[in-house]
């Protein structure tokens, strides 16, 4: 994994996390075989059991929600609690066992909530006769194949590496593609945006680069002080800690890593040719404003033949920059296009799900159906 894209392989996750909304049955597209009539004949509205078990007193076949009959049980919650720390490890190698899985377990929060408005979207599209096909799935998979390329991996072996939770991930992807075919199929494709509008978001992103430029030049001053405030004597810990805009370990660790794992050439060739305790930067990087300590070499130079072998560890403090700035360079219209009809088939999502809501079954037997109550 790019290490300088630690923050952004989060974001990714967050994205993943959004998709998620499990088929209680593991049932894909195309619409599943017609149930019997008296599964069929749920009538619409709320259902909330007497009890009021918290999902941590849930055995595992205790059914959290369900939709039309479609239950995410406890069981399966924890499926998904678990899939989101391999997903989180996969893109984040030198994160610490405590940080991953306090990391799925604020992404498991959501999941009571995130269910019940992806599986609504499911049964529209399957009911639709709406099929996820390979193209939709792929966009989906994006993502993660991207982060399989730094590193050095196939998205197949991506998905091997994670476990168990590889069958769940394949099956979020695909019920993804579907909320976004049905999405299409509900507002059309792209009869929305006018060329004015095109003209206009242009020439919003091009104020908002310039005042991004104005305010990454200020932050890369500010590093080029620290710079000089470290070469004076100052605690590169005590500054990290107090001014990286990360949550890195104590005095500013940010892992041991092999070149193959730093993607940004400048940072990768000062950090492998620093003895310990050098300091370099600042690097103008993917994530951010970063400058880097040497805190030590995994082994040393003479007993590694293979260059690939070497390791570093490192502290950093890192400031973040402005999505734009210098040497960035406007999205042709084409792609400005792409992102308004995106944004706006997103806008109208809200709207479908109210509607599908009205119409729907949702039964809490054990009493999470407050949103507060459920997250806890």
């Amino acid at each position: 994994m790019n290490k300088n894209r630690k923050t952004n392989g989060i974001n990714i996750i967050k994205a993943l996390a959004f998709a998620v909304f499990f088929a209680g049955c593991r049932e894909q597209a195309p619409a599943p075989e017609p149930k019997p009539e008296p599964e069929l004949s749920l009538e619409p509205g709320l259902f909330v059991g007497e009890t009021s078990k918290t999902i941590a007193e849930m055995a595992g076949d205790d059914v959290i929600v369900a939709v039309n009959g479609e239950a995410l049980t406890r069981g399966l919650h924890d499926e998904a609690v678990a899939m989101f720390e391999a997903v989180h490890r996969f893109m984040n190698p030198s994160a610490s066992a405590n940080k991953a899985a306090l990391f799925a377990r604020d992404m498991g929060e959501t999941l009571p909530y995130e269910f019940v408005i992806r599986r609504l979207m499911a049964q529209e599209a399957a009911r639709r006769g709406l099929k996820a096909t390979e193209e939709a799935v792929a966009a989906q998979e994006a993502a993660l194949a991207r982060a399989a390329a730094r590193r050095k991996m196939t998205l197949e072996q991506a998905y091997a590496s994670l476990g168990s939770g590889a069958a769940m991930l394949r099956e979020t992807f695909a019920d993804e593609a579907l909320a976004s075919l049905l999405r299409l199929d509900e507002h059309g494709r792209g009869e929305w945006v006018e060329e004015a509008e095109v003209d206009e978001e242009l020439a919003r992103l091009a104020r908002l680069n310039e005042r991004y430029a104005a305010t990454n030049a200020l932050i890369m001053a500010r590093g080029e002080v620290f710079c000089q405030w470290i070469r004076a004597g100052e605690d590169f810990g005590a500054l990290a800690e107090r001014f990286s805009e990360v949550e890195d370990g104590p005095g500013g660790f940010w892992g041991e890593f092999y070149a193959h794992e730093i993607d940004d050439p400048a940072v990768r060739e000062a950090v492998f040719n620093l003895p310990v305790g050098g300091v370099a930067g600042p690097f103008n990087t993917d994530e951010g404003m970063i400058i880097a300590k040497v805190l030590g070499h995994g082994q040393e130079a003479e007993e590694v033949q293979n260059p690939n072998m070497k390791s570093v560890r490192l502290a950093r403090i890192l400031l973040r920059l402005g999505a734009g700035g210098e040497g960035w360079e406007l999205p042709g219209r084409a792609q400005v296009r792409r992102d308004l009809e995106k944004e706006k088939i997103s806008k109208t999502q809200s709207a479908l799900v109210r509607s599908l809501v009205q119409k729907a079954r949702l039964e809490y037997p054990n009493g999470t159906n407050l949103w507060e109550k459920a997250k806890r």
